[in-house]
């Protein structure tokens, strides 16, 4: 009965163990929600500057010491702008989504639309245009 015991103790362990994310794992998620502050334009968690260094380091000690991920966000909303985000929070996120969509969607309809026509128009006669050929003597190579 106590092997019993002491497995599922274990079990639930080690459950419990690989069921929360680590440290780094947190860290690393956190620091993709970022862009370098030097260039604003590089994920913080591949760039290699000063600037990206020394944040990277903040955001590893507010993590140690107990920082939620919105908390971290926010202090760096807060003292770069919005565009510290890789991808920007609100309704801005949706319409670059959505717009571009849009635009595909209706640029898809529109060249349907232009191939239908242009299938509909025929030269007279029903025949296909013909384009009238030159000879290659009065061609000057």
């Amino acid at each position: 009965m106590i092997r019993v015991m002491l497995a599922i103790t274990l079990c639930t362990g080690m459950l419990w163990a690989a069921a929360a994310p680590s440290q780094s794992e947190a860290l690393r998620r956190i620091e993709s929600k970022f862009v370098a502050p030097c260039c604003y334009q590089d994920n913080l968690a591949t760039h290699n500057s000063g600037a990206a260094e020394e944040m990277r380091a903040e955001i590893a000690k507010m993590v140690a010491d107990g920082k939620t991920e919105a908390g971290i966000i926010d202090y760096y909303v807060a003292r770069h702008g919005e565009r510290i985000l890789r991808e920007p929070r609100g309704p801005k996120s949706t319409v670059l989504v959505v717009v571009p969509a849009l635009v595909l969607l209706a640029g898809g309809a529109w060249l349907a639309r232009y191939v239908a026509r242009a299938r509909r128009r025929s030269p007279p006669g029903g025949q296909p245009a013909t384009v009238p050929s030159v000879p290659d003597d009065d061609l000057d190579w």
